[in-house]
């Protein structure tokens, strides 16, 4: 009986050696982490968001049809690869969204922030606030706490449909959420107490080894699920049933938004865009339309590049074209042409958001 406690430290002692020398390994071989979940792999809790980017972290966000190298910077955000060298007055461009905006599964240099930056040149620096699993209500707490402090020009919001329903949802009390009393936006939980990731977790995140193994094992789970897969999930599918009452949401949050970046000194700029998904391509335009109407009715700046996307991707399927797809195959976030395309149409449309 005295041997099975020796063997199972035997055994211990020896899996502890055998990770740490891969974990030296690994650092020596300067690898970087893969990761698989975008919301809880590469964000920290916070008390006022739910969540924000665990700061200077660096890691490839890898699953079947992409492969995209991701980095924060030292506040959190997604990092503008593109380096701005104009003056320092020059104007802030800044972006709110979820993980459109944030730039899922697309790499370094590859979201629509950083081709926009590329554009304006000097004209003025751009900054992605974006982060995924965001609702249009945690981008108020956001505009609110850190970006208006920065002093921007303009902010502009984009919208997913799923923003809708996300305004509503505490994601199991992991962040705040939001409803309409009296008219009036009331928001819930705050502050965020429960954890978007535990510290182990967030100690392992930085493990080598470890995220290996966990990336390895994930794959294997994510083989199988896909012997019995479902269509891929359209993100921008409309919500069903009736969304009164979620469009009456939207709309008072962002007359909350737009309030208070026009009561900022200097007034700051708050545009509206929409982000087109797969449901847009095949058609159907009833929610870019009712948020254009919101938007109507807010006097906001409101841009729907639905139907250059449309006609993009009809193209693309009419000749047969072997280039970059708009979006991913089995995820139907957009893939590195729609962030190039999304980002075109915007400079187009607002003839360069950095303009006066």
């Amino acid at each position: 009986m005295r041997k099975y406690p020796q063997r199972l430290l035997a055994l211990s002692l020896g899996l502890s050696v055998a990770f740490a020398g891969s974990e030296a390994w690994l650092r020596a071989t300067d690898s970087i982490p893969r990761q698989q979940n975008s919301r809880r792999a590469f964000h920290d809790h916070h008390p006022r968001l739910g969540w924000v980017g665990s700061k200077n972290y660096v890691a490839r966000f890898r699953r079947d049809g992409f492969d995209g190298l991701t980095a924060f910077d030292e506040d959190g955000f997604r990092r503008v690869e593109v380096p701005f060298e104009g003056p320092p007055d020059a104007p802030l461009v800044a972006f709110l969204g979820d993980s459109y905006t944030w730039g899922y599964g697309v790499s370094q240099g590859e979201v629509f922030a950083d081709h926009l930056q590329r554009a304006l040149g000097q004209r003025a620096r751009v900054a992605n606030f974006g982060i995924t699993g965001f609702s249009t209500g945690q981008e108020w707490i956001l505009l609110e706490d850190i970006v208006l402090p920065r002093a921007p020009r303009i902010v502009t919001v984009v919208f997913c449909p799923n923003d809708l329903l996300d305004n509503t949802d505490s994601w199991g009390g992991r962040r705040p959420w939001f409803q309409l009393v009296d008219g009036v936006v009331q928001r819930e939980n705050l502050p965020v107490e429960r954890k978007i990731t535990g510290p182990l977790y967030a100690f392992a995140r930085r493990s080598l080894a470890y995220t290996a193994l966990r990336y390895r094992l994930n794959v294997l789970a994510e083989r199988f699920r896909s012997s019995h897969a479902a269509p891929p999930r359209d993100h921008m599918a409309s919500p069903a049933g009736d969304t009164r009452e979620l469009w009456e949401l939207q709309l008072a949050i962002l007359r909350e938004m737009r309030d208070q970046c026009r009561a900022a000194a200097p007034p700051v700029e708050l545009r509206v865009a929409y982000a087109p998904g797969l449901a847009n391509l095949r058609g159907d335009d009833a929610l870019p339309q009712e948020l254009g109407r919101v938007c109507a009715q807010l006097e906001i700046p409101y841009f729907d590049p639905c139907d250059a996307f449309r006609q993009a991707w009809a193209d693309a399927h009419d000749s047969g074209s072997a280039g970059q797809p708009l979006l991913f195959p089995l995820d139907t976030h957009w893939a590195q042409a729609g962030h190039a395309l999304f980002a075109r149409l915007l400079f187009e449309h607002f003839d360069g958001p950095g303009g006066d």
